[in-house]
């Protein structure tokens, strides 16, 4: 399985990426849901319903407003401020897309 390695300083920004591609043309991502070490949702982005124009961003309540989604970005990315060691680990990108099969994108974090 591969993963991606990045890095980041303590009270740096940490830019974890997440290709939202799909392999089906004119597919639409429908929910991507970040998690920490495999089982802990930290982040979501979500497009579903009500929320198809303008996408409802959720994060963690440990993460106090440090984290944010961007979609403009190529990759995608998770970008992670004030960055400290409690934040090195293990991420997962999960992407639900509106025709092709759940998609999953995996990113280390180490911090320095």
């Amino acid at each position: 399985d591969f993963v991606t390695s990045v890095q980041a300083m303590v009270k740096g920004t940490a830019l974890l990426p997440c290709d939202l591609s799909s392999p089906v043309p004119n597919d639409s991502v429908l929910l991507v849901v970040w998690y920490k070490n495999e089982h802990t949702p930290i982040y979501s982005y979500d497009t579903r319903g009500p929320h198809s124009k303008l996408a409802k961003h959720w994060q963690e309540r440990n993460l106090d407003t440090r984290a944010f989604f961007r979609t403009m970005t190529e990759p995608a990315t998770l970008s992670l401020d004030s960055v400290n060691e409690m934040d090195e680990g293990d991420y997962t990108c999960r992407i639900d897309y509106l025709r092709s099969p759940t998609k999953n994108f995996r990113v280390r974090l180490t911090v320095i």
